[in-house]
């Protein structure tokens, strides 16, 4: 399915995801003094140089990958096609808003940072739905330390299921798991590299 939109070849694959912040977590981060587009960005930049390396450990994937920022939007006031969302709606209402009545933007995977589902769930992503035009996305509600929610909802979207669902996964988890971590375990090899067949 990956090959239909992201670049594979030789041996490596190239993902590139659109990054777009809602105007409530916009609001969140300015709350935490990164309030300049500038900051806003370079946040961005930091929290996926991290993913990026997580994915680019050849000998624990398997294969040479890169992720690339395509696209970065943030947002001082939610577009129309998402005007409509609010606290009251579940997470799943947000993706499915998200997902279905955003513009096509030509990324395999766009991720939306959010809060205003103050629910337990902190994310959700379809599973597999890397490439496809209305399941290549995810929603977060970061922490604001560490990367593992956008890893663990990444990982969803290129077909990675929990931890305990995968086969020969033990404890400790990685990032499938719900621990703070960004460990790439080996029991997740299979599933992604299938995912890029």
């Amino acid at each position: 399915m990956m090959k239909q939109c992201a670049t594979v070849g030789r041996g490596k694959a190239t993902i590139e995801v659109g990054i777009y912040i809602n105007a409530n977590y916009t609001n969140i981060l300015k709350e935490s003094q990164i309030s300049t587009a500038s900051q806003i960005v370079n946040w961005v930049i930091n929290r996926w140089n991290i993913i990026r390396q997580v994915y680019q450990d050849t000998a624990r994937i398997g294969t040479e990958v890169d992720i690339k920022i395509k696209r970065l939007e943030i947002w001082s006031k939610n577009p129309d096609y998402y005007g409509s969302s609010n606290e009251s709606q579940s997470i799943k209402s947000h993706l499915k808003l998200f997902c279905e009545q955003s513009p096509e933007d030509g990324v395999d995977h766009k991720m939306m940072y959010t809060w205003e589902t103050r629910k337990k769930i902190v994310g959700i992503s379809s599973v597999g739905g890397v490439c496809h035009p209305k399941k290549k996305c995810s929603l977060v509600m970061p922490q604001r330390n560490g990367v593992q929610r956008e890893l663990h909802e990444l990982g969803h979207n290129l077909g990675l299921l929990h931890d305990p669902k995968i086969a020969n996964c033990t404890w400790p988890y990685g990032f499938m798991g719900w621990e703070p971590t960004t460990e790439f375990k080996d029991c997740y090899r299979p599933l992604f590299l299938a995912s890029l067949a």
